[in-house]
């Protein structure tokens, strides 16, 4: 199937703008999902806790968590790139990729340790 002028010269652009990125450019994509992927393991521990403790509240803090989250990269990212150009963007957003990442990652130890502790306690028996 052939591609129509207009198709080419999209594509053609296409490659341009690939081959002017910086080498290291598309590896913050992957370092981004890296990062996403323990902020969500951990919110996804926050709405685990809704049905260990009964409690609403849990659910609705990781939505927010989440949202806040995702408000706080674009922002920062935008912000920075408006400021300071295309690369101080991008290194912003990772940044905030890196706290959150951070974040969750002690919340995942935290409530492992939590849930630890309440598994091992000593129940008393009744006589």
């Amino acid at each position: 199937m052939p591609l129509k002028p207009e198709q080419v010269a999209q594509v053609v652009e296409a490659k341009a703008t690939i081959a002017a990125l910086d080498w290291w450019m598309p590896l913050l994509g992957a370092y981004e999902r890296l990062g996403s992927m323990v902020v969500h393991i951990a919110l996804s521990v926050v709405v685990l806790q809704r049905f260990i403790r009964g409690e609403v509240k849990w659910y609705w803090l990781a939505v927010g968590a989440h949202a806040v989250f995702n408000a706080l990269t674009v922002v920062v990212g935008k912000l920075a790139t408006a400021a300071w150009g295309q690369q101080a963007g991008a290194f912003a957003g990772e940044a905030m990729v890196t706290v959150a990442a951070l974040v969750g990652l002690w919340v995942i130890l935290y409530f492992r340790r939590v849930d630890a502790e309440r598994d091992t306690a000593v129940v008393p028996v009744r006589r």
